[in-house]
């Protein structure tokens, strides 16, 4: 839960806890089992707009640097980085329900293997 707090500097100083509205990102994220929340911020840092191109150096799928991604293989899109091959994210994977929706398939058929690239950061 986020808070903000605001000092009162009236003739007595006094802290007011105001608990900060939810995005809507957090809003639909609640209801994910919490494994998803770690993966999301590991994946694309909570940016349902996030993008992430793959290019294959030397025969090995890495991120690719800025110039080569025009020869990238495949691309990440959105909160979960779901990935597509070609160099695009199709719109619709920057739409927070389908995005969602294809990491609940890929997790319902994969488990956590589409993400094991950042397993490191959200296995604990």
């Amino acid at each position: 839960m986020s808070f903000l707090v605001a000092i009162n500097k009236g003739s007595a100083d006094e802290v007011v806890v105001v608990e900060k509205p939810k995005t809507t990102t957090e809003k639909i994220l609640e209801k994910l089992p919490k494994e998803f929340i770690a993966i999301a911020r590991a994946e694309s840092g909570m940016n349902p707009r996030a993008q992430n191109w793959n290019c294959r150096y030397d025969g090995v799928s890495k991120p690719c640097l800025p110039a080569d991604r025009p020869l990238a293989w495949s691309v990440d899109c959105g909160l979960f980085q779901i990935n597509t091959e070609g160099t695009h994210c199709p719109e619709s994977l920057f739409d927070l329900d389908i995005n969602i929706s294809k990491a609940l398939d890929l997790y319902s058929t994969r488990g956590m293997q589409p993400w094991k690239a950042s397993m490191h950061v959200w296995i604990n």
